[in-house]
């Protein structure tokens, strides 16, 4: 059985809606392709959302505070509607609003999601793992559009925040608490 098929086999078994399913894992895991390739095969309405959505704007740091409030608590409380505001990176501000209306399952993905003040807000915890040498191609993959400029300041930051993914790794364990643990490349 493939990878989803073993996912959406333990989803199916979840039985309040919507469904909050939370992948975590490094940066260039694959993460956010592993999010859509579910939510494409589901056969439920599924959306996702991005963390990257919920950055503060400021060095490395995320507002989960406005994650859970936004959109993990009303979801837990069975609101037809979610919505919440996207940090609009281009801006380098919050931006717009989104709402998410009638999903069955909402996928949340992103590095630090299964932190421990929000892992009992997830119904499925999936950790996302790929080698080092294959997340990091996968990052300059990413940058390969950026002009020279963009792509430089970057880079400098990845470092930086690959060392900060590693902290949270020592001091939080969260692959620990995964249900499902996915290899994406080795």
């Amino acid at each position: 059985m493939s990878e989803i098929g073993r996912v959406l086999q333990l989803i199916g078994r979840i039985e309040r809606r919507p469904i909050v399913v939370g992948i975590d894992g490094r940066s260039g895991a694959g993460k956010s392709t592993f999010a859509r390739e579910l939510a494409a095969a589901s056969p439920i309405s599924t959306r996702i959302v991005e963390g990257d959505d919920f950055y503060l704007g400021t060095g490395l740091g995320f507002d989960w505070a406005r994650l859970e409030r936004q959109v993990l608590e009303p979801a837990r409380g069975g609101e037809e509607t979610i919505s919440y505001q996207r940090y609009a990176w281009d801006q380098q501000r919050l931006g717009d609003w989104t709402s998410i209306t009638g999903a069955q399952c909402l996928i949340v993905e992103g590095v630090y999601m299964f932190q421990p003040e929000l892992r009992e807000q997830f119904d499925l915890k999936i950790w996302v793992e790929a080698e080092d040498e294959v997340r990091r191609e996968r990052i300059r993959a990413r940058h390969a559009t950026y002009t020279a400029e963009i792509r430089d300041r970057q880079n400098a930051s990845v470092e930086r925040w690959l060392k900060d993914e590693d902290q949270y790794i020592r001091d939080h364990r969260p692959q620990a608490v995964a249900d499902v643990t996915l290899w994406t490349g080795c």
